[in-house]
């Protein structure tokens, strides 16, 4: 009953109409077939049905006899048909209706997922979710809708069949009651099926998104073999999956066929034999069975197409659950950023869940307008403290502010949209370059464009592209250099214009005499935004307004360029090294 109720809390008023609109189906269906019986029914019978099908004659004043009650058939047939048919098309319309509010639901519960949370959760599965298992949720749907108005229609036939002889119906729950129970353990062993199925396939989607982003160096170091080995693990188990829900779903549709039979003979022995009516009013009563028996079996049919994919359900009940509760908080006041303000962070530490403390009891300071290099060696903490900045990851202890503000008060969406983040992954999208530079921008201005790539040392190539800002580069920029790819995501940072702009190793894949130009043009945005840098190469960090060198998670050296490399210390050692690789 869980996806009764998923279909109610999901659908409300239109899931209301369409249960309304089968009651109606199954009562025309039951009266047209029940206006026939008093024609067949043994000279002085006296049944339920009899009675009720004489009664509604003379209220609208008609006499009872063949012709008007065929006529009466006809009417409520077609009036059978035309509300099923009405039903069928309110189905489509909500089921359509939820698989679009369902994906949309999910995409903008994604966009809001706390960072942290989203690091340790299974991309594949989200991704696997929105593009492949939302059409496998709007088929199952479309398959328990089915199971249901077949069940009511089945409902209707045996409540017939109890107005006519209720002794039949008294056998036929002996009979049904074990079977149901039967039926129920099956449905819950292709329940688990399904769901382990359904998770086998996230596992597989992951692994498939990780080959194909990582082809080039997978190809090139033989080890494709490798995750395909684990990807073909993982089909196989997803074929025998497969195989059980299928060998069960048959096993069931063979045993329900060979129970209707048994079932239907016994029928007539008892009901001509035992009873004693005629046999051509327990043909009719037989038909009667026989049709609730056929919907009863197609809603169980379509019942058990639905648990074989019911997991598609059931991850979405989970993600509708689980990704609400590990929302982003956005802000309690709602304060606007003040970038004219300096960002301070006071003894602040921080340590992923399960692990073990990156960053411990910082404190600097980020002066508006200025520029501050953070180095350190591989393991340092630099890039989660840039990511802290972004308020992305939130202290343990301590406290991030802006002015006098913390930062878990100020709303983030308005505090990002002013931040340019160039990491190191260098994000590049398949699409053209102007909209990987504007970002999809809805009012793109192409001199703003070209401006920034100029900006980026982008002039040479992008005015050599083929159809120019219009230029497909392909996944991930294949069609592009590395430090290609790495420019045009300088030149889409500095296109937004950004109050604070961080630049996490952002030029490392540059030529000096280039790296050199790009960044004095990013530092003709200083006094306009504040400039955060982290960089291995110390050598573009003498004009920085004061240097933080990390080492352990905290901040062991702090100062300008010449005070630091005075000083002969840490940084003093780290420069003098870089000197002597040199």
């Amino acid at each position: 009953m869980a996806i009764i109720g998923f279909l109610y809390r999901s659908l409300g008023r239109q899931f209301a109409l369409w249960l309304l609109l089968t009651v109606l189906t199954v009562a025309f269906d039951s009266l047209s077939i029940g206006l026939l019986l008093p024609l067949i029914s043994e000279p002085g019978s006296d049944s339920v049905i009899g009675r009720l099908v004489h009664f509604i004659f003379a209220a609208v004043g008609v006499e009872y006899s063949l012709v008007p009650a065929l006529v009466f058939v006809a009417g409520t047939y077609t009036a059978r048909s035309l509300t099923f048919t009405l039903q069928g098309l309110v189905a489509a319309r909500i089921i359509s209706n939820l698989q679009t509010d369902a994906k949309l639901r999910t995409i903008d519960h994604i966009g809001r997922l706390d960072y942290e949370y989203f690091s340790r959760y299974n991309a594949g599965i989200l991704n696997n979710a929105v593009t492949l298992e939302i059409n496998s949720m709007a088929a199952v749907l479309g398959h328990v809708t089915n199971a249901l108005a077949c069940w009511l229609l089945s409902l209707g036939m045996f409540l017939l069949v109890l107005l006519i002889e209720p002794q039949l119906v008294l056998v036929a729950l002996a009979v049904s009651v074990p079977c149901y129970f039967g039926m129920r353990r099956a449905a819950g062993f292709l329940r688990g099926l399904s769901a382990r199925n359904t998770l086998n396939n996230g596992v597989i989607q992951e692994l498939m998104t990780q080959m194909l982003a990582a082809f080039k160096y997978l190809k090139a170091t033989a080890g494709n073999d490798r995750i395909a080995g684990k990807i073909r693990c993982n089909i196989r188990t997803q074929g025998h999956l497969l195989h059980a829900q299928r060998s069960v779903t048959a096993l069931l549709t063979n045993a329900i066929d060979l129970a209707l039979v048994f079932f239907l003979l016994g029928f007539l022995i008892l009901y001509s034999g035992v009873i004693g009516n005629s046999l051509v009013e327990a043909v009719f009563v037989l038909v009667i069975i026989r049709r609730g028996i056929s919907y009863g079996i197609q809603g169980q049919e379509r019942y058990q197409q639905f648990l074989e994919f019911s997991g598609s359900v059931r991850l979405f009940q989970e993600l509708d659950r689980d990704l609400p509760e590990h929302g982003e908080p956005a802000g309690s006041s709602r304060v606007q950023p003040d970038f004219s303000q300096p960002i301070r962070f006071r003894n602040v530490s921080f340590g992923y869940t399960n692990s073990g403390e990156v960053l411990s009891d910082l404190d600097l300071t980020i002066p508006p307008g200025g520029k501050v290099a953070i180095v350190g060696s591989s393991g340092a903490g630099k890039s989660t403290l840039l990511t802290m900045l972004t308020g992305l990851l939130r202290p343990t202890s301590g406290v991030i502010t802006m002015g006098d503000t913390p930062y878990g008060d100020i709303d983030q969406a308005a505090l990002r949209s002013r931040i340019g983040y160039v990491t190191q992954e260098n994000v590049i999208f398949n699409d053209t370059l102007e909209n990987n530079v504007s970002l999809w921008d809805p009012q793109v201005d192409p001199a703003k464009v070209r401006r920034s790539l100029g900006m980026a040392g982008c002039d040479a190539f992008a005015n050599d592209l083929p159809q120019g800002l219009s230029t497909a580069v392909g996944d991930e920029g294949a069609l592009l250099s590395g430090g290609q790819r790495q420019r045009i995501a300088i030149a889409r940072e500095l296109y937004k214009k950004p109050r604070l702009l961080i630049c996490d190793e952002g030029t490392s894949e540059l030529e000096s005499d280039l790296e050199e130009s790009i960044l004095g043009n990013i530092d003709r945005t200083r006094g306009d935004a504040s400039v955060v840098l982290v960089s291995h190469r110390l050598s573009i960090t003498s004009d920085a307004d004061i240097i933080y060198v990390m080492h352990g998670g905290r901040v062991v050296e702090q100062g300008r360029y010449e005070d630091l490399h005075a000083a002969n210390g840490i940084f003093r050692k780290m420069v003098d090294r870089q000197v002597h690789d040199l």
